[in-house]
């Protein structure tokens, strides 16, 4: 947990396998500005669920979903 924190925020760097690296899926920005994101990653992998509410957090070059009322301590 605690070195998903540092990555979270942004500390350290994230140590991907080659494996995940290639299951890593991308994804495009639309005419309208709009990132249509898969069931597969939303559900499935991250646990949102249908009608949920996120936030989008803004770290240096990325963004980050996250599941409203959840709140991390460091």
């Amino acid at each position: 947990m605690y070195y998903d924190a540092l990555v979270e925020a942004g500390k350290i760097k994230d140590i991907l396998i080659k494996k995940q690296i290639e299951k890593v899926p991308t994804f495009r920005v639309g005419k309208n500005g709009s990132i249509l994101l898969s069931k597969a990653l939303l559900v499935d992998q991250l646990g949102f669920k249908e009608g949920g509410e996120f936030r989008v957090v803004k770290r240096r070059d990325s963004i980050i979903p996250k599941k409203n009322g959840v709140v991390h301590m460091l």
